[in-house]
């Protein structure tokens, strides 16, 4: 297992060395009546700091990943799910509004969590795509 820092919410760092307790730490997360009634996107950072790997957390029917290559590449998974047109979750305390076209099942989403545990490199058990931003309607900022 890669050593990872996981981040979420407004949250002190946690440090995570091994995959059970990545699990226990998201399953807790996932029970958690507040990301239950409004979603939390965790960090899943490596040791050195250059891949992170995040993933929506609270909602049983769907979750979303976003990956980081520090300064080189931003990727969001390619969804395979219906997924609201209104999905947003809590990102360090506000909220973010998710990326089109990016809902995984979370079964799905939560393999991809312990492949990157595991092996610190982007999780193959999802397609991957550049993230769709929706436009702001014409004479919107």
């Amino acid at each position: 297992m890669t050593a990872l820092t996981v981040h979420y919410d407004r949250a002190e760092p946690i440090p995570i060395i091994t995959p059970a307790a990545l699990d226990d730490l998201l399953d807790r997360l996932a029970a958690d009546p507040r990301f239950q009634q409004f979603p939390v996107m965790v960090s899943l950072e490596s040791a050195d700091g250059s891949h992170v790997l995040e993933i929506l957390i609270g909602r049983a029917d769907l979750s979303i990943l976003v990956w980081h290559r520090v300064f080189e590449e931003i990727l969001t998974s390619k969804g395979t799910v219906a997924q609201p047109d209104d999905l947003a979750y809590n990102l360090g305390g506000s909220r973010t509004t998710a990326y089109r076209n990016s809902a995984v099942p979370t079964d799905t989403a939560r393999e991809a969590a312990r492949q990157f545990a595991t092996t610190g490199s982007r999780p193959t058990v999802v397609d991957w795509q550049e993230p769709i931003v929706d436009e702001p309607a014409a004479g919107q900022p």
